[in-house]
């Protein structure tokens, strides 16, 4: 049985379809029912859970590999995880979005000068060294971690939606000086981000994969912009795939990691019967 640790979204409908398609058995966690939203398919469960809580659903379902597929950092579900699959020695995969889902050689068919990076510490040391304005297509938290680590904040801008009234709350995440926090009609579509790139006369887009992605490679060919593309998972995972290929052959690896009815039976017995 394989557990999913998601937060929601597209991944874990295809994931499940991969599993379906694979014929392998697999429980998804949320941590809320908004996370969840329709999700229904299979063995769901909701809520928060502590140490103990995961290390009893790892055990009682006889779990031989979980799969994180969050997109947040750093996220307590994910730490958590990560100490209750070390615990009982069962392998623990992280799936990050792939940036090209379609055509991995259309940055070099455009033309753009990209980068991939998964850490922000370097992606940092890169805008450092950038002499011009930066230009930020991100969530906030992507934003806000790179934005700590650089010694200029004054160079660094991000869009967003403009509305009645300016949304404070908002621009306070990205971690970036509130002036450079601008609301823009339109954002939207390679036009929209050009004129944004134009605004600001960036010099590079620091983005991630969340939506897009084709559209911020043109804006930039059109401007000469550089792309990096940012996708941080916050802890150091032994093992980090982008694609469901390689998914595949790493759960054909750990199928025989299965907790087993001994490891059971001697948990239940320290908690003091079943639990």
């Amino acid at each position: 049985m394989i557990l999913v640790l998601s937060d929601g979204g597209s991944k874990s409908d295809e994931l499940y379809r991969f599993f379906d398609i694979l014929n392998l058995p697999s429980i998804f966690h949320f941590s809320s029912f908004s996370e969840a939203g329709t999700f229904g398919k299979g063995n769901t469960i909701v809520g928060k859970a502590s140490f103990k809580s995961f290390r009893r659903i790892l055990i009682k379902n006889h779990i031989s590999c979980i799969v994180d597929i969050i997109d947040a950092p750093m996220s307590a579900a994910s730490r958590i995880m990560i100490e209750a699959a070390k615990e009982l020695n069962i392998p623990l995969i992280k799936v990050i979005t792939p940036i090209f889902r379609l055509n991995p050689g259309i940055a070099e068919n455009i033309g753009v000068p990209v980068n991939y990076d998964y850490s922000y510490n370097s992606v940092a040391e890169l805008v450092n060294n950038i002499y011009g304005n930066v230009l930020f297509l991100a969530r906030p938290y992507n934003v806000k971690s790179v934005a700590d680590l650089v010694f200029d904040r004054g160079a660094l801008y991000t869009p967003i939606p403009s509305g009645v009234e300016f949304d404070v709350e908002l621009a306070l995440e990205f971690g970036i000086p509130l002036l450079n926090v601008i609301a823009v009609d339109n954002f939207s579509g390679a036009a929209g981000i050009e004129n944004v790139i134009n605004m600001v006369d960036a010099k590079l887009i620091v983005t991630d994969s969340s939506s897009e992605v084709f559209d911020k490679l043109e804006a930039a060919s059109r401007t000469g912009c550089g792309v990096v593309f940012i996708q941080n998972t916050g802890f150091e995972y032994e093992y980090i795939v982008d694609d469901f290929d390689k998914l595949s052959e790493l759960l054909t690896r750990f199928e025989p990691y299965a907790v087993s009815d001994s490891e059971e039976d001697n948990y239940n017995d320290r908690q003091g019967g079943e639990v």
